[in-house]
């Protein structure tokens, strides 16, 4: 077992070489759910069905007022009103709201520090770093200086998931899968490193394996979250053209028809696990989820228990995966 002492030493040894300099994702959105590659009009006007200007500009007032009293918490969820409002509005000074509390944060908790020991939190935090990023990646105001501070963290970030999941015996299924999907995304981020290809490569083996052996039960409470997670594995890989586990995908769609077969009565409330897309969530995660299985596997059956395209399969799937959803290809 590495001791905290030997963690800090080690981390203390991670100089910025060229994985931290030019990581493998470069905020243009592929390899990743979204990016620069959708910051065109099209997309945009699509945004602007879930959500009017002001109240984007609104959530985002609000979530900098808490950056500055310095009420935010460890998951960094609240990078999706900030990014929204600096796509809608260039002049935004949003990049310089996501920079605040990074820097903040990073100075504040040191590799190993007790916060990090909530795997959870630090697994959705890595991820949520990564979106914000490709946010704002074209923004003057991400210096090189910040940049190397973030890539750096991010990647003591997979490496800190990777020894945990290697030593924690004793979490959560859900937090076990959480903490594998962030390997994953990390492990993408850095995919040019040979430690970067083993979280992902390790990451997407481990959540194959919990795939393949779940049992699927729409009346089970936490259901939504593993779909929820499962696709974002998923995507992520798609989006890689890396290789899945025969039986993996037919299961997955396996539970997207079993969710299009659910009343609409018998679903709940739930807060998403990783990204929030708005500040205060209203719709079931079903509604939200729908759409984005029935683009994934082209199903005209899950297509039709959808109300409307959902602002999550915008996200995850881009504009191009609106022109699959009106297409009479589904």
């Amino acid at each position: 077992m590495i001791s905290k002492l030997f963690w800090k030493l080690y981390t203390g040894t991670i100089d910025i070489t060229e994985p931290y300099i030019h990581p493998f994702l470069r905020g243009d959105g592929y390899g990743f759910f979204f990016g620069t590659r959708n910051k065109k009009e099209f997309f945009l006007s699509l945004l602007s069905q879930f959500q009017s200007d002001v109240s984007i500009t609104i959530e985002a007032d609000t979530v900098r007022t808490d950056i500055d009293r310095g009420k935010t918490d460890h998951t960094f969820r609240f990078i999706f009103p900030l990014g929204k409002e600096y796509w809608t509005r260039p002049v935004s000074n949003a990049p310089e709201y996501f920079m605040k509390p990074i820097n903040r944060w990073i100075s504040t908790h040191p590799p190993a520090s007790d916060v990090w020991n909530n795997l959870e939190e630090t697994a959705i935090r890595a991820i949520n770093w990564i979106a914000g990023y490709h946010f704002f990646s074209d923004s003057q105001s991400m210096t090189v200086q910040f940049l190397h501070r973030l890539f750096r963290t991010i990647f003591i970030h997979g490496s800190w998931l990777e020894r945990s999941n290697v030593q924690n015996k004793h979490g959560s299924d859900i937090e076990k899968l959480i903490v594998l999907t962030a390997q994953q995304i990390v492990g993408a981020m850095f995919f040019n490193h040979r430690a970067g290809r083993r979280w992902q490569n390790r990451g997407i083996q481990t959540i194959d394996e919990l795939i393949l052996q779940y049992k699927i039960d729409p009346g089970n409470e936490r259901f939504y979250k593993f779909l929820e997670l499962f696709t974002l594995s998923f995507i992520a890989s798609k989006n890689l053209k890396l290789y899945r586990r025969s039986g993996v995908q037919e299961k997955l769609h396996s539970m997207y028809k079993t969710a299009a077969a659910m009343k609409n009565e018998n679903t709940r409330k739930e807060e998403r696990i990783v990204f929030h897309y708005r500040i205060k969530e209203e719709v079931p995660v079903r509604e939200r989820l729908l759409p984005v299985g029935a683009v994934l596997f082209e199903d005209q059956f899950i297509k039709q228990k959808t109300g409307q395209f959902s602002e999550d399969a915008l996200w995850l799937l881009g504009a191009e995966g609106f022109e699959l959803y009106r297409s009479g290809g589904l």
